[in-house]
């Protein structure tokens, strides 16, 4: 099998990773089981009336993020085989996994904006006794792991022009090869970083209830955004890290690359190697340990009674 299928089939299958959380929550996803799962772990009351509304949202965001992501992973199979075409076939990795990074990251942020963007236009607008953040509605490990998704992005760079430096034989296209790593690896931070302050806008959006169940349940939702938009940080930054050091791996792979130095490339390729594991570590263990937590804008609500409102439609 050619390197080329190769990365096309592992692009693919990252596409799957954290930043596809904002496909798995909706019914358009054909996930029926993970959909009532996710809506009984939101621990609130759910009516028949409500319900359908709540369904409604997810469904926009679910539709949106699989035909964009799917969109970027085919936009960027295209690229790839024009790459390969012209014989640039090192920057295919590049290609095929920042494409398919994009193409899913836009998908989840248009589902997300959709989803949250004034559900109920008829609905009172709701004035809370105390502002909301971005913060309630997010574990502080999902914060964390979000921070660190730009991190391991930087830190990918770094080790990429290392092993551009020490590398004995160097693939045609001189400079031009790790800058173009490190351009995209700089885009990839600023694109997490502008989902970082999308969070935030999430947040800050008015809301619309006609009853304190209807709200908490438009937290619930709001909740859910937000961290799918820090999902889309993870992903991103995992999906970052892999390309960017897999694209510095295959300058070492080459035979006459290697025949100048056996050991050396040896050492280069597993210090890339353990240095990709370290960051996917240091994403995914914090992003997994924020995952226990599944409402978190639960805190909202710890004094007041849901019950009442879930029974007899009480007004906010």
């Amino acid at each position: 099998m050619s390197a080329f299928v190769i990365w096309v089939l592992v692009a693919a299958v990252v596409f799957q990773l954290p930043a596809a959380s904002a496909l798995r929550d909706g019914p358009g996803s054909g996930r029926d089981q993970r959909t009532e799962d996710y809506l009984a772990g939101q621990g609130l009351a759910l009516p028949p009336d409500l319900r359908q509304q709540v369904l409604s949202r997810l469904r926009l965001r679910s539709r949106a993020a699989i035909a964009w992501g799917w969109g970027g992973w085919a936009a960027g199979v295209a690229m790839a085989v024009a790459a390969q075409a012209v014989g640039a076939a090192h920057v295919v990795p590049l290609i095929t996994l920042l494409a398919t990074a994009l193409g899913h990251a836009t998908g989840a942020i248009v589902g997300l904006m959709r989803e949250v963007a004034d559900p109920l236009p008829t609905a009172p607008r709701v004035a809370r006794a105390r502002a909301t953040t971005w913060r309630e509605y997010c574990d502080r490990w999902d914060r964390r792991a979000a921070l660190l998704s730009v991190l391991a992005t930087a830190i990918a760079c770094i080790a990429a022009l290392g092993v551009w430096a020490l590398t004995p034989l160097r693939p045609d296209g001189g400079w031009l090869v790790p800058a173009a790593v490190i351009a995209a690896g700089v885009c990839v931070g600023v694109a997490e970083i502008l989902c970082l302050r999308l969070a935030v806008v999430l947040a800050d959006r008015p809301q619309r209830a006609h009853s304190d169940l209807e709200l908490a349940w438009d937290d619930a939702l709001r909740s859910g955004a937000v961290r799918g938009v820090l999902d889309v940080v993870v992903g991103t930054g995992l999906l970052a890290t892999l390309v960017v050091l897999g694209t510095s791996a295959t300058w070492l792979i080459a035979p006459e690359v290697r025949a100048r130095g056996m050991e050396l490339t040896a050492l280069l390729g597993l210090a890339a190697l353990l240095v990709g594991l370290v960051c996917w570590a240091v994403i995914l263990v914090p992003w997994r340990r924020g995952r226990r937590v599944r409402n978190p804008s639960l805190g909202l609500w710890r004094d007041h009674d849901l019950s009442a409102s879930a029974q007899g439609g009480r007004a906010c």
